[in-house]
């Protein structure tokens, strides 16, 4: 179950989630053609691709890419409410961070 969804948009995108769960659930992952960091700051997730299962623990993370389908967390052992996060990367939106950051960078200091 779903306690509480916030989301963070950078120019138009969702670039962060914080998603706050309640065992048992299932949470499926969207397909995008982007790569993703998946935090728990809290609790325990089962991580499942296909037939494979991997436990992801607290203050643990993956690095994921999204581009399939069939990617899922759930819990369903535990009774800890489980808090994520996820940071979606979007190709433009790096290019544009770091291309302003580098010339923010050169800029000589005003007097």
């Amino acid at each position: 179950m779903v306690n509480d969804y916030k989301k963070h948009d950078l120019y138009g995108k969702t670039l962060i989630q914080k998603i706050e769960l309640t065992p048992p659930f299932k949470f499926d992952f969207p397909v995008t053609n982007q790569a993703c960091f998946l935090y728990v700051k809290e609790g325990d997730v089962d991580y499942q691709i296909d037939d494979e299962q991997i436990n992801v623990a607290t203050n643990y993370s993956l690095l994921l890419n999204c581009i399939n389908s069939g990617k899922q967390i759930h819990n369903s052992k535990s009774n800890r409410n489980c808090e994520i996060v996820i940071v979606t990367f979007y190709p433009e939106i790096l290019k544009k961070y770091t291309i302003e950051n580098f010339l923010y960078c050169f800029k000589s200091p005003r007097m």
